[in-house]
């Protein structure tokens, strides 16, 4: 999955840019009897990171 969002604000530590940045991961689901039960998101954060830090961004 890639996640995306506007940077308007001060994000994991970082100034905001007021430009798109994204970064890649996945969403888990669990489901019960037709339901999800559970929903576990891994995203690349060190990747993230990086883009905030050296700005740049999508």
């Amino acid at each position: 999955m890639r996640f995306s969002g506007l940077h308007t604000g001060v994000f994991r530590g970082y100034q905001p840019t007021s430009k798109e940045v994204y970064w890649l991961g996945a969403a888990l689901f669990n489901f019960e009897r037709g339901f999800i039960s559970e929903l576990w998101v891994l995203g690349d954060l060190a990747s993230l990171d990086h883009v905030l830090k050296t700005n740049q961004v999508a």
